[in-house]
């Protein structure tokens, strides 16, 4: 954006209003709802995004982890403690990757490895606190 603002490049930024606007639809489809991956769903409502009750329960684990995590983090903002540091990255490392969505979409078959990692993680924030009182 700061060399189209500059004038150093010719292109020109859009809204996508602007461009229908500009460039108005020719032709009609017909979408139809559906997906794959649904197991005994239809598929047709995209009811497979409710998620089971194992898979709310695991998002529900990875916010009461990111929770925990965000917290210690401000806590330690400020800590020249490079093992606490060292602890938070890693504990971030294993939260991002619990947030990944292969631990979710795929269905309750991969939810045991989504909290292998929310385990390590709390692991890892159980030390920090424990760290803190001694």
């Amino acid at each position: 954006m700061e060399l189209v603002r500059s004038g150093q490049i010719s292109i020109r930024p859009t809204s996508v209003s602007e461009f229908v606007a500009n460039n108005p639809p020719v032709d009609t489809v017909d979408i139809r709802t559906g997906a794959w991956n649904i197991g005994t769903k239809g598929g047709f409502n995209f009811s497979q995004w409710d998620g089971s009750s194992s898979q709310k329960r695991a998002v529900e684990e990875i916010w009461e982890l990111s929770r925990a995590y965000h917290k210690l983090a401000q806590e330690y903002s400020n800590s020249r403690d490079a093992r606490i540091k060292q602890k938070l990255d890693k504990a971030r490392h294993y939260l991002l990757r619990a947030e990944t969505s292969c631990y979710l979409y795929w269905g309750d078959a991969w939810i045991p490895k989504l909290y292998e990692e929310t385990a390590m993680a709390h692991r890892l924030l159980d030390e920090i606190r424990h760290t803190e009182r001694l």
